[in-house]
């Protein structure tokens, strides 16, 4: 087409694609053209007035449409306009060339319509509006004549010029709120604004940091006018952007819309227009290479100062979109908002109490507020100060609210504090009850599981009693440590029952499947380009699902070099970024990490002149041959387990024993053993080169068949008492009366 066409033109053909989504269409036909002629106000007058009532009529035509136009199938697409209505459309154009009209309107498209033959649409207008074309042309002729101003359906020049005002919303501010801190980042944007060139800003930070508050702030000083003589009068307005774009279903939709918003705030004066998410706007809008876009309708504005502009972005979208957009990135004045040090984000809080206060009807005890920011800062991850601590603040104030205290005394204090931060974090950081419990008896209960390992075990409750005192690094993991030893002495298992006791899930990682430098990329993700890369890492993800854990990293000697190079930067720093630039933080995290390093040399006897060394020296000095320097200088201990003795394979027979009777407990089965059958176990089961998994295999293997052979085919199938004996061909199941 050669010439525009009118907003009275473009809204009913808005309308008709509501109509085809409705009827779930292919296509725009004519039919659902007339339908949208029909919602608008002065075309429905004319036809009623011409016809004398069209209810009936236009449940015909919706009919029609529902039964007879062609449904869209498959995956959803975009709406498209029919072969028919690009015809009405081309021969609108042409009469509007031939009468040297300004652009296509109605009465355009109404004659258009009645020329098509084998039309629905030409059909139903001559039947129930008027056979005679001639006067239903006069009549909309006569009704758009002076143009769209006093259409309801379209919008006049100067009513074009308020339509901004329904995209765009004044910044309010609370009375009584003002900003606290961030006079740095508010002086800047002020000196910005007052520039010639490159007059606006643009704030960058990361999600929660306080951009909008900074916005709020320079609405509230401009509202008091203590600003520059040249920004005083200026009114701080937000685009409401998704309510522009929303609905723009054809090329020139968007374009239009943006045009009708700028325009009104340029003719309007003496505003300041804030898009927040200013990166969505680049691109918007564009359907092929050249194709104007959102951004370049900006650039005009900017560049001749009809309007002034603030935006706001985190670093990733603005390298990823603002960058990549020269006109953008050359008018905008990038001013960074870092997040704020603890002691900000303190006064931030103190500024903000009494509007939590007054909306919960609570009262924040002395002391909450920084403790709100230290432990927020410290146990929530991916998210930034002040925003986490406000939160915090928010839904202590809101479970008091749900959850009224007794006394009638609504104070958030310390331990509500610590109740809802334990369900927003994960981590179980209450002083009382249970997980007091388990923590003060961790070390008794370890070594009631765990036979001949008490050196071992005093290590590590130590340091986990140390960092749940709160006087470990804060920026490193809770503890790390290696555990060297034998095959079988318990290594792997006290790291499960280390996370059993302390209510902390597993992740356990069997490092031989990590022996290959190509597959060091499934921890923190493939490279960009490469398969695989938007799933990211799978420790980086467990991590950060689980930040209070026990991590175990099971035979760690025979990971690539490159997987130590991880666990330098996390035993260091508590974090790991993957491929994609998200951070896992590790600092609630217990690292253990098993080796069998050194073991072989535990019992070896000295040779010659040699001195005498026992097996916790020849494994320390075998570790230290294996693994870097700098790797051992940063774990918390190294852990040396002992090999197993026979008074503690013993212990562990009864242990295994004990564990077996409990599963029979359920099938109403007990089951006992003679003296000769506990020797036997012993001896099958016990050596220093298997350690304890040989004895849990003898009962495996030759015990639990022939209970399970009674249980479904013999005398224990409905439960009873049984003994186990031994003979000279094993062991055997007998009955006892």
């Amino acid at each position: 087409m050669n010439n525009e066409i009118s907003p009275s033109v473009q809204l009913a053909l808005n309308k008709a694609a509501g109509f085809a989504g409705k009827y779930n269409t292919q296509y725009i036909t004519p039919e659902i053209y007339l339908l949208g002629l029909l919602s608008l106000n002065r075309f429905r007058s004319v036809a009623e007035r011409l016809s004398g009532g069209l209810d009936g009529a236009e449940k015909d035509l919706a009919q029609y449409v529902e039964t007879s136009v062609e449904k869209a199938e498959g995956t959803a697409k975009e709406l498209e306009l029919s072969f028919q209505l690009m015809q009405v459309l081309q021969m609108a154009d042409v009469q509007v060339t031939q009468a040297s009209a300004d652009r296509i309107d109605i009465p355009h498209v109404v004659y258009a319509m009645y020329q098509l033959e084998d039309s629905y649409a030409a059909f139903w207008l001559k039947q129930n509006v008027s056979s005679s074309q001639g006067e239903v042309l006069s009549a909309l002729n006569e009704a758009y004549a002076d143009g769209p101003a006093n259409d309801p359906a379209g919008q006049s020049a100067g009513e074009d010029q308020r339509a901004w005002m329904r995209s765009c919303r004044p910044v309010e501010v609370e009375e009584g709120w003002h900003l606290v801190g961030r006079g740095k980042e508010l002086s800047r944007a002020l000196l910005v604004l007052c520039r010639k060139e490159k007059c606006n800003p643009v704030f960058v930070g990361e999600h929660g940091v306080g951009k909008t508050a900074i916005v709020r702030g320079l609405a509230a000083i401009l509202a008091e006018g203590d600003v520059p003589e040249r920004l005083k009068g200026k009114k701080l307005y937000c685009l409401d952007f998704p309510s522009v774009i929303s609905g723009a279903q054809f090329r020139g939709d968007l374009e239009r819309r943006m045009k009708e918003v700028l325009d009104g705030v340029a003719a309007e004066g003496d505003i300041i227009l804030f898009i927040d998410n200013i990166h969505e706007i680049v691109g918007a809008g564009r359907t092929g290479d050249g194709a104007t876009d959102a951004t370049s309708l900006l650039v005009p504005y900017i560049e001749r100062r009809d309007i002034s502009f603030i935006g706001a972005t985190t670093f990733e979208e603005y390298k990823r979109s603002v960058n990549r957009s020269k006109n953008l990135e050359r008018l905008f004045q990038k001013i960074e908002v870092e997040e704020p040090s603890r002691e900000e984000a303190v006064r931030i809080l103190d500024g903000l109490r009494g509007q939590f206060e007054a909306f919960h009807g609570v009262r924040y005890a002395d002391g909450v507020i920084p403790y709100a920011v230290e432990s927020g800062d410290r146990y929530i991850h991916g998210r930034f100060l002040p925003e986490k601590a406000v939160d915090l603040l928010d839904e202590s104030g809101a479970y008091l609210e749900m959850h009224p205290s007794r006394d009638g005394k609504q104070v958030v204090d310390k331990e509500l504090l610590k109740e809802v931060l334990s369900r927003i974090s994960g981590i179980d950081l209450t002083d009382k009850g249970e997980g007091e419990d388990a923590v003060y008896s961790l070390k008794d209960e370890l070594k009631r599981r765990i036979f001949g390992q008490d050196s071992a075990i005093d290590t590590v409750c130590d340091a986990v009693y140390t960092a749940k005192a709160g006087l470990s690094d804060a920026q490193k993991p809770m503890a790390s440590f290696l555990f060297v030893g034998p095959t079988g002495v318990g290594k792997t298992q006290l790291a499960r029952d280390l996370s059993d006791l302390l209510r902390m899930p597993l992740l356990r990682y069997d490092m031989s499947e990590y022996a290959e430098k190509h597959t060091v990329s499934k921890f923190i993700g493939a490279p960009a380009g490469y398969v695989g890369y938007e799933d990211g890492g799978i420790l980086v993800d467990a991590v950060r699902r689980s930040p209070h854990c026990v991590l175990l990293l099971d035979e760690i000697e025979k990971a690539h070099q490159d997987i130590y190079n991880l666990l330098l930067q996390i035993m260091d720093y508590g974090t790991l970024t993957d491929s994609r630039g998200r951070k896992a933080d590790f600092r609630n995290a217990i690292i253990i990490l098993t080796s069998n390093a050194g073991a072989k040399f535990a019992s070896r006897p000295s040779i010659g002149f040699s001195p005498i060394v026992n097996a916790g020296e020849a494994m320390n000095r075998e570790v230290k041959n294996v693994f870097a320097p700098e790797f051992v200088n940063r774990l918390s201990a190294t852990v040396v387990f002992n090999n197993l003795s026979e008074e503690m394979a013993h212990l562990i027979v009864e242990a295994k024993i004990r564990e077996f009777d409990a599963q029979l407990q359920g099938k109403g089965v007990r089951l006992t053993y003679t003296d000769e059958a506990s020797a036997e176990i012993l001896r099958k089961g016990y050596s220093q080169e298997y350690g304890a998994r040989e004895i849990e295999r003898v009962i495996t293997r030759d015990v639990k068949p022939l209970v399970v052979k009674e249980i479904l085919f013999g005398f224990l199938k409905d439960g009873g008492e049984a003994e186990v004996d031994c003979s000279a061909d094993g062991f055997i199941l007998k009955k006892k009366p």
